[in-house]
């Protein structure tokens, strides 16, 4: 079985360039749930954001594949360092106690550099 970590934040925040993946500068770019195997100890599960230009199907899509992961070890919830927490941060925190999700919210420092 393998082991899942996944990255969630506000749209921007920086979750595709900690999965390595080709980012654009565009928010919001990231539509599906991107999936990316660290030789073959774990998979890294890239969101998509919440907030400017989520996809229209983000809660389901999200809370779906969150509640259905036995595998699943850690959500690394990516907060703007330079916004601080926003109100859809706190949403997105509710969330992972209410399903009692294993998580960790972390600040991105991608715009302050």
């Amino acid at each position: 079985m393998f082991i899942l970590v996944c990255f969630m934040g506000r749209s921007n925040v920086g979750k595709s360039s900690l999965s390595y993946v080709r980012v654009s500068k565009t928010p919001g770019h990231t539509k599906k749930l991107n999936f990316f195997t660290v030789r073959k100890a774990f998979t890294l599960v890239d969101m998509p954001g919440y907030g400017h230009n989520a996809p229209r199907d983000f809660v389901e899509m999200v809370e779906s594949y969150l509640l259905d992961r036995q595998n699943l070890v850690r959500t690394i919830s990516l907060v703007d360092g330079g916004a601080g927490l926003q109100k859809a941060d706190l949403v997105a925190v509710d969330m992972f106690e209410v399903f009692n999700l294993p998580y960790v919210v972390s600040l991105s420092l991608m715009r302050l550099l």
